[in-house]
């Protein structure tokens, strides 16, 4: 992660209220988290996960550094379209749907045998975003007459 994209993330750290805030919204939506780890990303001893970005960006409704990661698209100059880029975004969409369901399924959920609604809706929404880049994927293939 780039320094700036690593400030964006000790930003929101702070927004939230610190190390012990920002931990405790991870662990809300994660199942698990310590406020050592989120020491160690804001200092660069580990990375910085994708999961707990969204947590904080979600709970404070703000999403710079989800911004910033985007703007990199027009910067770098990323095809839309292309079968190797939608490969890869494949298969970060098919890991976030199985987080949603191990999570779901795990002792941080409410019931872990059966899908709460929010729980539901999570996965419902990660299915829709894997099945959209699985159907771009699909729709290049087809269109390829070798």
């Amino acid at each position: 992660m780039s320094e700036a994209s690593r400030a964006i993330f000790r930003g929101l750290v702070e927004r939230i209220g610190g190390v012990d805030a920002a931990a405790a919204t991870i662990e809300a939506r994660l199942g698990a988290c310590s406020k050592g780890t989120v020491s160690k990303m804001c200092a660069g001893h580990i990375g910085v996960t994708v999961e707990a970005m969204r947590a904080l960006e979600d709970g404070l409704g703000a999403f710079p550094l989800t911004t910033h990661l985007f703007e990199r698209v027009g910067r770098i100059g990323v095809t839309t379209g292309c079968l190797h880029t939608l490969a890869a975004q494949s298969s970060i969409e098919a890991g976030e749907v199985h987080a949603a369901i191990i999570r779901a399924f795990s002792h941080a959920s409410a019931d872990p045998n059966d899908l709460t609604p929010t729980e539901r809706a999570e996965v419902m929404k990660e299915l829709r975003e894997a099945i959209d880049v699985m159907q771009q994927m699909l729709t290049i293939v087809e269109s390829d007459p070798s």
